[in-house]
């Protein structure tokens, strides 16, 4: 994990609808969610992230491996099953940095100056 502490945490909430009011003002790339929160599940505040940002990537948390069809749905960038290991993570975010920002991913591996 050591190569990824670079990457910033914006915010982190425990509301789904504390989530979505900051969005616009935190602008996340990546979005982790899981699928059972209260008020709105991880699958509706998805679809609002999508309609709010295009470029923010939705991935998955949870412990729920029958949601995995409809996270497809609202475009999930990934759907990891709990519990969570620093590993997973670490290869999430170098997919993401991969796909996403190919000079950073040249960076991290030290192939570019």
């Amino acid at each position: 994990m050591d190569k990824f502490r670079t990457l910033p945490i914006t915010g982190a909430f425990t509301s789904s609808l504390e989530a979505l009011a900051r969005l616009p003002e935190l602008q996340p790339d990546i979005a982790f969610l899981d699928v059972e929160m209260p008020r709105m599940n991880g699958l509706q505040l998805a679809e609002k992230i999508n309609e709010a940002s295009k470029h923010t990537k939705i991935v998955f948390m949870t412990e729920h491996k029958h949601y995995a069809l409809d996270a497809i749905k609202v475009y999930a960038f990934d759907y990891i099953l709990k519990p969570v290991t620093p590993t997973v993570i670490e290869q999430v975010a170098s997919r993401l940095l991969k796909r996403h920002c190919p000079v950073a991913d040249a960076v991290q591996k030290g192939s570019l100056p």
